[in-house]
């Protein structure tokens, strides 16, 4: 009796090391006609790296996803929470950490890739690994979702990220949307004439420019046909004097012929 009831118990404690264990693998699929590798976690993919990273650190983006891969198997193996894996932000870099340790960071490759900004990619992948893992028990109570300690402490430690801030970030100029939809017909009023006013200032700038290069053009042609009036006027002058000369010397011309 007493085997049989120590055998169920090692029976219980071996299924529940074989639950708990999570199986990390690194995978690889085509993705426009080229081959990334992705981390699969229990059988779901949970990243798909198509940036190599830094220059210099990694030779290819396979070599960086063994780097996170290498990681995250480690960590298993310590026996470490996979589940305090949370999104942390240093200036403007987003990093993956489980404690002190880094798993993994975001780069403008990864954004550019993925459409999307480096937060949402980095709350993304943690989330995938999360949702990939074997419940570590205290997850679920009852079937009602307990908040993420880990979430917590990223609020109260000023490390949570606003999702209008970074919707901002992901639309720089949205803001500008925003200024023209407004509901008041105050603000509107106001916004139209806004728009004119600066209208009436574009025209009346354009108009002043127009009638000033209008003027020196008029005051160029006009130094022209004065220069050329004074050109005129000097030729006019010098046929007199050829006439006069002409005259001369048809008269001195005349008594020399008589006496022959």
């Amino acid at each position: 009796m007493s085997r049989l009831f120590l055998t169920a118990i090692a029976l219980t404690i071996g299924s529940t090391f074989a639950f708990s264990a999570n199986s990390i693998k690194l995978h690889s699929e085509v993705i426009n006609g080229y081959l990334v590798p992705t981390i699969v976690v229990n059988g779901r993919t949970a990243m798909t790296i198509q940036d190599r990273g830094p220059k210099g650190r990694f030779e290819s983006n396979f070599e960086r996803a063994e780097h996170v891969y290498s990681i995250l198997v480690d960590l298993e193996k310590k026996g470490m929470d996979l589940h305090k894996l949370r999104v942390r932000r240093y200036k403007s870099e987003y990093t993956a950490n489980v404690d002190r340790t880094r798993v993994f960071a975001i780069t403008n490759g990864d954004t550019v890739a993925n459409q999307t900004t480096a937060y949402r990619l980095a709350r993304d992948w943690v989330q995938n690994i999360k949702e990939a893992l074997h419940p570590s028990g205290g997850e679920r109570i009852a079937g009602v979702d307990v908040p993420d300690p880990d979430s917590i402490a990223d609020l109260l430690s000023g490390e949570w990220v606003d999702p209008k801030e970074d919707q901002r970030s992901l639309y720089p100029l949205v803001f500008l949307l925003n200024l023209f939809s407004g509901s008041n017909w105050i603000i509107i009023v106001l916004q139209i004439l806004f728009l004119i006013v600066i209208q009436s200032v574009i025209t009346f700038g354009m108009l002043k420019y127009l009638n000033k290069k209008q003027l020196l053009t008029e005051h160029a042609l006009q130094i022209r046909m004065d220069k050329l009036q004074d050109t005129l006027l000097n030729i006019r002058r010098e046929f007199k004097l050829l006439e006069k000369d002409l005259a001369v010397q048809k008269k001195r011309a005349k008594p020399l012929v008589s006496s022959k």
